[in-house]
């Protein structure tokens, strides 16, 4: 609908919101509401799909995908009750680029370290490599 904005831009429209609504049930991920949450929006989501990844009734405003319940939601969020934005601030911080990428890298660097054990070159020959776990077998700690 705008294109595509700066983020002076864009964090001015974020500002002037009074409720960002996220009505998309199918989003895998959703970077528009966390955008929000930084910006101290009350954000008004759905209760199903990839947004609860981040998003729950602590920090934001969760609807049924129906235009009634996003209603109810938005009417509801207009109060702008202090707690939950400060808690999608915290969220929305935990989420930024920077720790995402440290968390990858650091969860990259422990599977090199486990998995691709290298027992140094054999005089003249290749890399004796470690049989590797399967990978369902380890969980993504936070």
């Amino acid at each position: 609908m705008c294109g595509n904005l700066d983020r002076l831009t864009l964090a001015s429209f974020y500002a002037s919101a009074d409720v960002f609504v996220h009505p998309n049930a199918r989003e895998p991920f959703g970077i528009g509401p966390l955008e929000a949450m930084a910006s101290g929006v009350p954000v008004v989501m759905p209760d199903q799909g990839g947004v609860l990844e981040y998003g729950c009734a602590a920090n934001a405003w969760l609807a049924e995908p129906t235009a009634a319940a996003f209603a109810a939601a938005v009417r509801a969020a207009r109060a702008a009750d202090p707690g939950r934005l400060r808690a999608a601030r915290d969220t929305a911080h935990r989420f930024r680029w920077r720790g995402a990428t440290r968390r990858y890298f650091d969860l990259y660097d422990e599977v090199y370290a486990s998995w691709m054990v290298v027992h140094g070159p054999p005089e003249g020959g290749p890399y004796v490599r470690a049989q590797l776990p399967r990978l369902d077998a380890h969980v993504i700690r936070e």
